[in-house]
């Protein structure tokens, strides 16, 4: 199985566009990694 890091940025534009990025997120085997703070990267601006 491969693992694979993903920036936040890069599961922004993948949520937002239908696009390769996406279609590689999806495949079932890979495991993917987000850093810790993503999540919060992600929900900061709607905190506001």
């Amino acid at each position: 199985m491969m693992r694979l890091v993903v920036d936040t940025s890069i599961l922004i534009s993948s949520l937002i566009k239908d696009s390769i990025t996406r279609e590689i997120l999806l495949l079932l085997f890979i495991s993917f990694y987000l850093p810790e703070f993503a999540l919060e990267e992600i929900e900061a601006p709607t905190a506001s």
